[in-house]
């Protein structure tokens, strides 16, 4: 008795090396198309896409969208450090000062006042 195997149709999906579907992969960060159009105008499979994602660790967001490779940002002050302008300045009597940098209660404000009297 002979069984005979179905063949295989002409519309199968085919078979990827790796290096071509890392090259897809690639093709696809560089494109500025969706996961789902950039599949259907490649004739990829969307779940095919996603599996080699994550069959060789490339993640799933694009390579522009990822922050750089230090996670450390740098910033810089708008206004230099020891510039910024003091919420009240009291003048004692001797003409030394008091500085206060943070919003206060007014009723911190002339308790100080009294107190200097």
């Amino acid at each position: 008795m002979n069984v005979e195997l179905p063949k295989q149709s002409s519309s199968s999906i085919p078979r990827r090396s790796v290096r071509e579907k890392k090259r897809i992969l690639q093709d696809w960060q560089q494109s500025p198309l969706k996961m789902k159009a950039f599949c259907s105008e490649n004739d990829i499979s969307l779940s095919a896409l996603k599996y080699w994602m994550k069959q060789f660790n490339m993640g799933c967001k694009r390579k522009s969208q990822q922050p750089s490779s230090s996670s450390f940002i740098s910033l810089i002050p708008q206004v230099p450090i020891g510039t910024a302008t003091p919420f009240a300045e009291y003048i004692l009597a001797d003409n030394s000062r008091v500085v206060i940098n943070q919003m206060v209660d007014a009723s911190f404000l002339k308790e100080l006042i009294s107190s200097s009297k």
